[in-house]
């Protein structure tokens, strides 16, 4: 019965074992935001924010681009930019300019998001008026947040306080491919004063 039961668990120990590669924090470049623009050419440009961990300064990052017709090739390009792999695993908050979304559409923008399993669906969606590169690179006096975190401190606390509604992908995808539903997503814009959700 002993032998039994000691090969059963052997069994099961080798069962549980993975064959997965094992990946470190401080090996990764984690993206908070990600943003999209639509070239003359038909290509798009991506961007990803990135944060640098500096001892004596809060809030510091980093934005690399690059471009393509895909936002997987995109983020393979950024990738061969930086000294680590570029995830996408922890990006607040996406942006697309208005030109893209009107031109392409979401759906064919969000099918490879959609479909990455590394990235949540909680992350919000945004359309920007005008170029998400001008918008990305606008420095803001009043806080010391990298962009891609105050941008979504933005749109979280206006979805929380009642000016705008709950939306996330979860909930946009939901009413995208759902019949008689009307998706949203927040507008924003750079103003004079700074960055502002105008719808």
């Amino acid at each position: 019965m002993k032998r039994y039961i000691l090969t059963g668990l052997m069994l099961c120990s080798l069962l549980l074992t993975s064959c997965a590669e094992p990946r470190l924090l401080d090996e990764l470049n984690i993206s908070q935001a990600a943003g999209f623009d639509l070239l003359e050419d038909g290509e798009m440009k991506g961007f990803f924010v990135f944060p640098v961990f500096k001892s004596q300064e809060q809030g510091s990052y980093q934005i690399l681009s690059a471009r393509s017709n895909t936002i997987s090739n995109i983020q393979f390009l950024v990738s061969e930019k930086s000294p680590f792999p570029v995830v996408m695993g922890q990006v607040l908050v996406i942006l697309v300019s208005e030109k893209l979304a009107k031109e392409v559409g979401m759906i064919d923008l969000m099918n490879y998001i959609y479909r990455d399993p590394i990235i949540g669906s909680r992350q919000v969606f945004a359309i920007v008026g005008g170029e998400v590169e001008e918008l990305l690179y606008t420095k803001m006096n009043q806080t010391n947040l990298n962009i891609g975190v105050y941008l979504s401190d933005l749109l979280t606390q206006n979805m929380r306080n009642g000016n705008e509604p709950v939306t996330n992908q979860h909930i946009f995808m939901n009413q995208m491919l759902a019949k008689g539903v009307d998706a949203y997503l927040p507008y924003i814009k750079k103003t004079n004063s700074g960055i502002k959700i105008t719808g």
